[in-house]
């Protein structure tokens, strides 16, 4: 009866059982030319697990076992590459060694701006003196935050090319930080796909606490047939002086109509909540065949 009784136990329970840790780790390079992938996301479905590549392509991160299934799937991505999946019941004690394929998805046609544009402002270009958003606090660990993103709901108002991107920086005690600038499509109020085709990677340095500016024209992002996008900073790597000295914000206001956006990792799920960052677009917009400015 004994036997019985644990052999049910197992299929039943279709959980990782073993150990009471798992550590994913890893290295992550291109298929065709070996060259490692700085800054890859790694993590979950549907977890609050999951973390970053480093600029080397390694990564590491802990996940403790209870709750996980092994039909649960780790989700390596990175933008101009096909994502990688794994079973969580594929792992094991050894180093991953994941190679990723580049996308074969044609690239779209570069958008020629139309003669007759309108400098518009998308998205919260004031900031707040009472308000903010912590993005990492003294008692975080450094990894702890590798992956998670923090943004907004932005609406448009016609077809747009986005010229630069910008955001306030309240608090900042590390000696640098890197934030990954995600723009995504939105469905059902929610982000989506990703608009972008590179890395944009902003770093903020020590002692900057003001309006920060990243120039997005070299990327010609030209946003169409859409009437919101979602913008995000990802935090991808920091650098400390002391253990203490790990403080960083943003401004933002409070918003009834939650067009804040956030998550953990890039694998766990969107959560809105009632904030509105200081975060916004300079943009030429035009009016499309069907709309009006």
């Amino acid at each position: 009866m004994g036997r019985i009784f644990v052999l049910v136990v197992f299929l039943c329970c279709p959980f990782i059982l073993l150990a009471q840790t798992i550590v994913v780790k890893g290295k992550i390079s291109n298929e065709v030319t070996g060259e490692p992938i700085a800054y890859a996301s790694v993590g979950i479905v549907g977890k609050e697990y999951g973390t970053v590549a480093d600029g080397e392509g390694k990564f590491s991160f802990s996940v403790p076992s209870a709750g996980l299934r092994a039909s649960d799937s780790v989700i390596i991505s990175s933008l101009g590459f096909e994502r990688f999946a794994l079973r969580v019941s594929g792992l094991d004690s050894k180093s991953l060694d994941v190679k990723l394929k580049p996308s074969s998805i044609e690239l779209s046609e570069v958008a020629v701006r139309p003669v007759k544009l309108k400098s518009k402002v998308l998205g919260k270009n004031d900031r707040e003196y009472f308000t903010h958003a912590v993005f990492f606090s003294r008692n975080d660990k450094l990894d702890d935050k590798l992956g998670g993103e923090i943004g907004n709901i932005i609406n448009l108002n016609g077809a747009c090319f986005l010229n630069d991107f910008n955001f306030y920086v309240t608090f900042n005690e590390f000696e640098s930080v890197k934030l990954r600038l995600n723009i995504y499509a939105v469905r059902d109020d929610l982000p989506a796909e990703s608009l972008l085709q590179d890395n944009i990677i902003i770093e903020v340095k020590k002692g900057q606490k003001k309006w920060i500016q990243q120039d997005l024209r070299e990327y010609n992002i030209h946003v169409d047939h859409l009437e919101k996008v979602g913008v995000t900073l990802q935090w991808i790597e920091s650098k400390v002086t002391t253990e203490e000295s790990k403080f960083f914000g943003f401004s933002t206001a409070i918003s009834a109509t939650k067009r804040g956006i956030r998550r953990d990792k890039s694998e766990s799920s969107w959560i809105k909540d009632n904030a509105y960052h200081s975060m916004f677009f300079n943009a030429d917009c035009y009016k499309p065949a069907t709309q009006k400015l």
